[in-house]
């Protein structure tokens, strides 16, 4: 009884920590402040110099948006980092997604295939399982890495974003010389 009453506590406390973590913030004066309450008196102070409301809340949410993206991609149109955090973000998510397949179809396998499973299946299973896990894996690394810079803006932590992309572009260029040297002979 005591541990269902403090579960059922325990989801709103950390509902509050979330909140206090990503909301509230230190004044100048040093008292908490919160960003919601900051926010709508920055869109307040806009509205009256503006005249409407709408407008100083587009304004507002555009220079939050674009804050955000600067943060994530970098301040230039075209940069490492740009290249680097898409290219990872989307080999993440490829990883990821073949990942969860792999493991629905191993899933599958297991739910609907007779047993015991034969020799072959049994391999395919375990390979597939190796190849699903392997995936996730990778998948999690890569998304880390892209999210690196937007966490530490390192020369280091761009030039490791960058690796995905360098790896896909080196893989092409060795299978375009194996092709040109596979018709030469």
């Amino acid at each position: 009884m005591l541990v269902k009453a403090l579960q059922f506590l325990a989801v709103p406390i950390a509902v509050l920590a979330y909140y206090a973590a990503f909301f509230m913030c230190d004044s100048v004066e040093g008292e908490w402040q919160s960003r919601i309450e900051k926010f709508w008196v920055d869109v307040d102070d806009r509205a009256r110099l503006s005249g409407t409301k709408t407008v100083a809340l587009f304004n507002a949410v555009a220079r939050v948006v674009t804050r955000g993206f600067n943060r994530v991609f970098g301040r230039k149109v075209l940069s490492f980092q740009l290249v680097g955090v898409s290219s990872s973000y989307s080999f993440a998510g490829m990883f990821l997604i073949m990942g969860f397949c792999l493991m629905y179809f191993d899933y599958l396998v297991v739910s609907r295939a007779p047993h015991p499973l034969s020799e072959t299946m049994a391999k395919g299973f375990a390979a597939a399982v190796i190849l699903g896990i392997l995936a996730l894996l990778i998948g999690f690394i890569l998304l880390v890495i892209a999210a690196l810079p937007s966490l530490w803006p390192t020369p280091l932590t761009i030039g490791l974003s960058l690796l995905p992309a360098l790896f896909w572009i080196g893989g092409w260029l060795n299978l375009s010389a194996f092709t040109q040297i596979s018709e030469t002979n």
